[in-house]
């Protein structure tokens, strides 16, 4: 059950440990090492409302979307996109 999750943040990574197969987008490539301790996390360098990027980590084959950026706009996107998709 694979949960796609923008935004690398406190909350994300805290999140991703707690979740499983979890594929996490963050926009900056420094966060990255934060992730690294986390069994079973890929952690993918883009936009996160950038649908093709989201197509690439498997956005069909989620079973659930979450986007945590400070970024209102990126997130109304992201869930746009992912409520395209059909995925919660």
């Amino acid at each position: 059950m694979k949960t796609i999750i923008v935004g690398g943040g406190r909350v994300g990574r805290e999140l991703a440990a707690q979740l499983p197969e979890s594929v996490v987008i963050e926009l900056n490539p420094e966060k990255r090492k934060k992730f690294l301790e986390i069994a079973g996390v890929e952690i993918v360098t883009g936009d996160g409302s950038d649908e093709e990027l989201l197509n690439r980590v498997g956005l069909d084959d989620a079973a659930t979307f979450i986007s945590l950026t400070s970024n209102d706009d990126v997130n109304y996107q992201a869930a746009a996109i992912a409520k395209k998709h059909g995925v919660p």
